[in-house]
This record gives structure tokens, sequence and C-alpha cells, in this order.
């Protein structure tokens, strides 16, 4: 039986894994171990993880749609499965975890908020929209490759050389809304 553990230690640095076939069968996994303890509750896989063909961190970013008045309640039924708070900065609060699938260990970052927040919403369009639109989500990960791969490079600053590639699908996903 897999299980959730405490995160492991992160380097400093950004480093550039190629997409990982197994990554759908191990959020399942986690899926289902969250919704062992927490029945009728649903989990998004989202980021690069969910994009077949993507790479990345070699994260998992997963998210809990729920009211916030019950957030506190998943989020300590969440920690009793293993997740913990992060200890890492970050512009929104996510826990962390990770998983041993097959011998590979998989970092976790789960969030729990709510469905009408605008970062919920930016996260299940872009996926859905890079779902559909495969020659976006190859030239999102020839991007991150160009960033990282032989350079030593802060999480910061990953995030920060990504935002005008991110912004520019976000105007495609609204013209696509709107038309």
């Amino acid at each position: 039986m897999c299980k959730i553990s405490k995160t492991i230690a992160l380097e400093n640095l950004v480093q550039y894994h190629p997409y990982d076939a197994q990554l759908p069968t191990v959020f399942s996994l986690v899926k289902s171990i969250i919704q062992k303890e927490i029945p009728g509750i649903e989990v998004e896989h989202i980021g690069s993880s969910a994009i077949p063909g993507t790479g990345g961190k070699n994260m998992i970013d997963l998210v809990i749609p729920s009211e916030e008045v019950d957030q506190t309640k998943i989020r300590g039924k969440l920690h009793d499965l293993g997740f913990q708070e992060s200890p890492y900065p970050q512009f929104l609060p996510v826990l962390n975890g990770s998983i041993v699938y097959q011998k590979n260990e998989y970092m976790l970052n789960l969030y729990v908020m709510s469905s009408s927040s605008d970062s919920y919403q930016k996260w299940i369009s872009f996926r859905d929209y890079m779902l559909k639109h495969p020659e976006d989500a190859k030239a999102y990960d020839q991007l991150k490759q160009k960033i990282v791969v032989g350079k030593r490079i802060g999480y910061r600053e990953y995030q920060q050389v990504k935002t005008t590639f991110l912004n520019s699908i976000m105007q495609k996903i609204n013209a696509e809304n709107h038309s």
C-alpha cells in the first residue's frame, strides 16, 4: 500500500525533468488515497504534470476545490494522511508531501481553495486549454527546458521567466472563451 510521506528536501535550484508517463497513474493513486480519507471530495490534477509530454520540476500539483468553511477540516484530514504545510515560500498556502511509486519518489503540491477563486479557475482553464492544444504544450515544454537546462536558476526566477508565456496562453484562453 502506498502512503503519503513528508516532503523530501528540495534544492534551491530548479531542475528540468522530462515528462514521466507514470504521472497520471501516480495522480490517480494519490487521489484515491485522499478520497478514501475524505469520501466525495473532488481532486483535480493541475500544472505541467497534468499535461502529457510536458516536462517540469517533477512535481505533481493537485487542487481540492472546497467551500472556505470546510477548508480547515479538509486540511486537518490531509495532515492526518501525511501532508504538511509547505516549508518553502509560496504565493498561496500549499501542502507538501511525497509518495513512492515503483521505487520512484514523487513530490506533491496540494492546494485547498474555493472553486470560485481566480487561481483555481485559471489553473483548470490552463490545463484544459493545453490538453486541447498540444502545439502550445510543446512550446511550453521547450521554454522550460531553455530556461533551466545547463543553468543555475532559482524557483522565483523560474516563475518570473515563464510569466510572459503563461500570460500569452491566458490571452488565448480568454479569446477562445469570448469567440
